[in-house]
């Protein structure tokens, strides 16, 4: 059996201690994928959302284009059933557009899927792990979900941001701007 085929959340939620003990084991297992899985099972708080049969159907579906000189990572691709913002937003009818950019400067490029209407942006962590880190949203004008797509296929750039993040006691603090669109010009 392929380890993303086994019930984790079985031995994490319906095993009692004996699971969790033997989660504890496969979390020491020679083999990474298993390894990986079951620390993802032993940290979980709630039980996966979908079955494993449902999320492996969901994760085939999912289609992502990337933009011309560029290829999705292998180590994404591998993680798409654990993306769930990915399982409803890229598919047939609306594949999702995929750049590759490094927006926070650490010499590592983030993955940015356009779907229409919002940008999602993934970072992978020092283990590996792909997880979404934000969104961007086309709130302001009225250009089509289409021109987004369209125009994020053609070049990206970084902008400053508006407020930086402020440290306060030790903690970091994100700062969460107001959106405001700019009135048009009626003269």
């Amino acid at each position: 059996m392929k380890p993303q085929d086994f019930d984790f959340d079985f031995l994490r939620f319906d095993s009692g201690k004996a699971g969790l003990a033997a989660l504890d084991r496969l979390m020491r297992s020679s083999d990474a994928k298993t390894a990986g899985l079951a620390r993802e099972a032993r940290v979980r708080v709630n039980r996966e959302a979908y079955s494993i049969q449902d999320r492996n159907e969901r994760a085939a579906a999912v289609r992502i284009h990337p933009v011309a000189g560029q290829t999705t990572p292998s180590s994404f691709t591998a993680q798409l059933s654990r993306q769930d913002s990915l399982m409803y937003a890229c598919n047939n009818e609306a594949p999702c557009r995929l750049r590759t950019l490094d927006l926070d400067g650490d010499g590592r490029v983030e993955v940015l899927l356009a779907a229409p209407g919002s940008i999602m942006a993934f970072a992978q962590d020092a283990g590996g792990q792909w997880s979404q880190t934000g969104s961007y949203s086309a709130v302001c004008g009225t250009a089509a979900p289409k021109d987004l797509l369209n125009a994020f296929a053609e070049a990206v750039t970084v902008a400053p941001a508006s407020l930086p993040n402020l440290v306060v006691g030790g903690r970091t603090l994100k700062a969460q701007p107001q959106i405001r669109c700019e009135e048009p010009n009626t003269r």
